[in-house]
């Protein structure tokens, strides 16, 4: 073979393992990325929003506020299907009057639009998705989508740990 075609194929060598190198990078599979793409920056805590869980009949069962990182922490019987996030925790002048969960958006001011909640195992421990609230210094969110989502799980009786954070975007 001659010097010519050895330096093509170590060159042609080369640029195949640059290549490959990117496409991992810019898939998100390089160190903790956990190999799921690239993850988008988090939105900004949202401070003292107020969430309720529900039971099947509607009635409140237990309520949390989140903190200055956006979290919440709070003890729920098993028998809470439903939360929402309740208006008073969200200043018109910073936020929507909407949120979204689990790709669907909600409405904190129509009181039946709740979102579901999973099965809740007594004395487990469960941390919901991110709630997610639009600024007001974006584009108005979408109706909302998942006002007649099905209850899940049927639990049984007991308190499980329920957590989150809520976050604006």
């Amino acid at each position: 073979m001659s010097n010519k075609i050895k330096v093509s194929i170590s060159v042609l060598r080369l640029l195949c393992a640059c290549l490959a190198a990117c496409v991992l990078i810019g898939a998100g599979c390089g160190g903790g990325g956990g190999g799921g793409g690239v993850t988008p920056p988090p939105g900004d805590a949202v401070e003292g929003a107020v969430i309720a869980f529900y039971d099947t009949n509607g009635v409140e069962v237990a309520r949390a506020t989140t903190d200055v990182n956006g979290n919440y922490s709070v003890s729920v019987p098993t028998t809470a299907r439903r939360f929402h996030l309740l208006p008073e925790g969200l200043p018109t002048s910073q936020y929507y009057r909407s949120y979204s969960f689990q790709g669907r958006v909600y409405a904190p001011l129509i009181d039946t639009c709740r979102a579901p909640l999973p099965t809740l195992p007594s004395g487990g421990i469960i941390t919901l998705a991110n709630i997610s609230v639009p600024k007001v210094t974006g584009p108005p969110p979408p109706p909302p989508t998942g006002c007649t989502m099905p209850e899940t799980g049927t639990g049984t009786v007991g308190n499980a740990t329920v957590s989150g954070r809520v976050l604006a975007f």
